[in-house]
């Protein structure tokens, strides 16, 4: 409240209405809607002091609503004639950035509950019960190293990452085993970095990746509004200290300010189980693994057998069926490759960028058969 008033004040006194209109009214009642989903008993006083010093900043906007809303609350003489509220208070951004951690994550767990159960295939998956999520408290290992590279290839001048800093991330050995996780990682930082507008302070905290606050504590704190927003039952909080790791593959998804959501069937089970491992696995079954048809045979599509390519077809064998895209993709890992090579191109940001990526796509396929 203390900020938008503040807000409030300066966007008046620069004669901007617009603004003071939105962080007056638009943003006041967002932050009202907050306050009653975090908070199980709301402060009768602190309510009382909302509608007030709204019906205040709103006066020069809409007198008369804020006349009638003063004499509401029964207070002396008439608005317009009233102190503007008392804005000398400190205000605390810790508190407001914890806020908006809470509010950010699980918007971003309900929009991936809504992508798994849309993308799921066949009967509708029940909706999941419970859920665990994953904090991680400190940076992965592959992170920290990928930041030190980055930093001896940054220009501190003009705040940007030199060329050189995709070549030198792919000659380091630790890095390769990541993967394509590493230049992703570069790219979102570089983009941070533009973003900065020749910032140096900025800039540096963009390197920065241990967490402002306690994670875990922040989510602890709000195990009820996460409990009513998420729709579960019950959510259990773990971290990379936790003597029970169910998933270790989520928690080593997690990273700082973003933790990792497994949802769960109301017995426990996973609601999305992952594909099974080996040729022609079983068939994810939603709502916690039971009822799921049996995956077809190897070589088959829906039960019925695939044709052979007509001619023959470049590149495959005579006689062999054709394979899913989407595991034709994943076993020769095209998806990753493209990733790594337009990552590349992207931070190297060359004259002809196609050129670039078909050289790099050639030096991964030298350097897989180089190392069969």
């Amino acid at each position: 409240m203390l900020r938008l008033a503040r807000g409030c004040k300066e966007s008046f006194e620069r004669m901007q209405f617009r603004a003071a209109l939105k962080f007056g009214f638009h943003e006041f009642q967002e932050a009202r809607d907050k306050y009653r989903l975090l908070v199980a008993a709301p402060n009768p006083e602190l309510i009382k002091q909302f509608v007030r010093w709204q019906a205040q900043l709103l006066a020069p906007i809409c007198p008369h609503w804020s006349e009638a809303v003063w004499e509401m609350l029964g207070l002396p003489g008439c608005i317009v004639l009233a102190r503007w509220p008392n804005l000398s208070q400190p205000h605390d951004p810790a508190l407001e950035a914890h806020g908006n951690y809470v509010f950010g994550a699980v918007r971003e767990m309900r929009s991936e509950l809504d992508k798994k159960i849309m993308s799921a295939k066949g009967v509708k998956p029940p909706k999941p019960e419970r859920a665990r999520i994953y904090v991680a408290r400190k940076a992965p290992e592959w992170k920290v190293l990928t930041v030190q590279v980055l930093l001896e290839h940054f220009d501190a001048d003009s705040c940007t990452l030199l060329p050189s800093a995709m070549q030198a991330l792919g000659k380091t050995d630790e890095l390769k085993a990541r993967g394509k996780h590493p230049s992703i990682f570069a790219a979102t930082l570089r983009a941070e970095l533009e973003g900065c507008g020749g910032d140096a302070v900025r800039a540096r905290a963009a390197f920065d990746l241990a967490p402002p606050f306690n994670e875990v504590a922040v989510l602890l704190a709000n195990e009820r509004y996460i409990l009513s927003a998420l729709d579960v039952t019950h959510v259990q909080i773990l971290h990379d200290e936790s003597e029970d790791v169910p998933e270790p593959k989520a928690l080593e998804s997690a990273s700082p300010l973003k933790p990792v959501i497994v949802w769960l069937a109301a017995d426990g089970t996973l609601a999305f189980p992952a594909p099974a491992g080996g040729g022609g696995g079983g068939k994810p079954a939603g709502g916690g693994g039971g009822g799921g048809k049996p995956a077809p045979a190897s070589g088959e599509a829906g039960g019925k057998p695939v044709p052979a390519p007509a001619g023959g077809g470049k590149g495959a064998a005579k006689g062999t069926a054709k394979v899913p895209a989407k595991d034709y993709v994943e076993r020769h890992q095209l998806a990753e490759a493209l990733h790594d090579a337009v990552n590349a191109a992207v931070l190297a940001q060359p004259e002809d960028a196609l050129s670039f990526i078909a050289d790099e796509l050639r030096k991964r396929a030298a350097a897989q058969k180089g190392g069969k």
